[in-house]
């Protein structure tokens, strides 16, 4: 066999694309073993390959879109890994020169379920039922099994309403899955920002100038329905949870009681108050949390219009998307109350809370989205040309958007937020330990093995 010569010049090409090859390959293997070790065997394989698709796309597209706006910048390497767990959260890593976006199924099918009991009507138990899951789930994730069992049995004696009916939702469906997207574009937006380009810097000042004068805006505006809640509009909406409950209003001693419990409220602290750490910007990561919601919103607006429906469907995806996300954070908190004995109190958010100033920036934010997109200036990379006045004189323009967007945030008090925490938190304890513990049924099962107990949790919850 004859042997051509290759040069030097060809023969370090060829040693470099080995190079390269191998330590992909080892960053794929790395992210494998990541993704078993924080969210178990088989999580990758589980994935339906239709959601593992449309995912795969709208990553594309979005990352499309980063890049363009980057111009010649460089973003860096960025991947998906698409998972199914129980593990309800989307995440940034990064190995060797790859970032990858972790983000698993379950996040959008519960996002989903949430979204489905905040635009129908239901019986209470259907939402206890599927409460009582959530629980076992958070508690299964975080390390208490046991907790788990006890919330997954519960969940499964209410066999009758673990399935919420099945309704017409075409309308519904129609900007539901973009709260998946909007999942994705946020941990995108991280990459973005922390590239370091110009453009991540533009977008970071024009996100605070845009915010400052959006905040001016709402205390301008009349309408009260998105500054703090006030103990009034709080025991109205608990009423009409209340009643969903129970089948009637509460007696003025039960309602007195929940107004002891909140009369701790500032109700004269305004929105302006409460996002003036961001503006200030004196905690660096709740200021990147914020820009990348409002970027994110951006992106899931501009995914919607390339799939023919509005930029305002995936601003209202977005919208309900992280309403979803703080409800899990706060439920995840009540969780750990119930297995560490603390009190009720413990689990809820007060008003300096980070996520509490998040949700406050962002729904400001909507406003700077809304007049910028109105006026051809969407993305965050252009610079915020507008103040006070244009607002004003786009008010008509504004207040759409807003109208719509404070329908759903008031069905959402209504129908789910504070049955969950100013109802099923207290039912649930009395429940669980009144009934379920003294259960000699229970009792025969607390000489199960821990890993017995994980199967008949998993079980409990559908996940075998």
């Amino acid at each position: 066999m004859k042997l051509s010569k290759v040069s030097p010049r060809k023969s370090r090409q060829a040693r470099r694309i080995r190079r390269v090859g191998w330590q992909e390959a080892g960053a794929m293997e790395l992210i494998e073993a990541y993704v078993t070790a924080t969210r178990g065997a088989g999580a990758s394989a589980r994935v339906t390959p239709r959601f593992k698709t449309f995912y795969t796309y709208a990553f594309a597209s979005m990352v499309d879109s980063l890049r363009r706006l980057a111009g010649r910048s460089d973003l860096g390497k960025v991947a998906l890994k698409v998972t199914w767990s129980n593990n309800v959260k989307a995440e940034t890593v990064r190995i060797e020169d790859v970032t990858y976006i972790v983000l698993d199924q379950f996040v959008g099918q519960t996002f989903r379920k949430l979204t489905r009991f905040t635009v129908r009507e239901y019986e209470a138990r259907h939402l206890d039922a599927y409460l009582f899951k959530l629980y076992a789930n958070l508690s299964l994730v975080n390390g208490h099994p046991w907790a788990a069992l006890e919330f997954g049995l519960c969940h499964r004696r209410w066999e009758d309403h673990r399935v919420l009916p099945r309704v017409r939702e075409e309308e519904v469906e129609a900007w539901l899955a973009q709260q998946d997207y909007f999942v994705l574009a946020h941990e995108l937006a991280h990459w973005f920002l922390r590239s370091g380009s110009l453009e991540a810097l533009a977008a970071r000042t024009n996100f605070l100038a845009s915010l400052r004068v959006a905040a001016a805006y709402k205390e301008h505006r009349k309408p009260e329905s998105w500054r703090i809640r006030s103990i009034d509009e709080s025991v109205r909406t608990w009423r009409v949870a209340y009643k969903r409950a129970f089948g009637a209003l509460p007696a003025a001693s039960i309602e007195q009681k929940y107004r002891d419990v909140y009369s701790n409220v500032d109700a004269e602290k305004t929105d302006l108050d409460v996002i003036l750490p961001v503006v200030s910007q004196e905690d660096e990561e709740l200021v990147e949390e914020c820009i990348c919601d409002a970027i994110a919103t951006d992106l899931v607006g501009e995914f919607a219009e390339r799939a023919g429906m509005r930029y305002v469907d995936g601003l209202r995806a977005s919208f309900a998307a992280l309403q979803n996300m703080r409800f899990l954070r706060q439920v995840d908190a009540m969780t750990k109350v119930r297995v560490e004995d603390l009190p009720i109190s413990c689990g809820r958010l007060d008003w300096d809370s980070p996520d509490v100033i998040r949700w406050v920036a962002y729904r400001t934010s909507v406003f700077a989205l809304t007049l910028r997109k109105s006026k051809g200036v969407a993305n965050w990379t252009l610079r915020d040309p507008f103040t006070l006045l244009d607002y004003v004189a786009n008010a008509a323009t504004l207040e759409r958007v807003h109208a719509l967007l404070s329908s759903y945030n008031e069905a959402f008090y209504e129908r789910l937020h504070d049955h969950t925490f100013d109802i099923f938190a207290e039912a649930a304890s009395i429940y669980i330990v009144k009934e379920l513990r003294c259960d000699p049924e229970y009792l025969k099962l607390k000489v199960m093995s821990l890993t017995q107990c994980i199967t008949v949790a998993k079980w409990c919850c559908d996940w075998l």
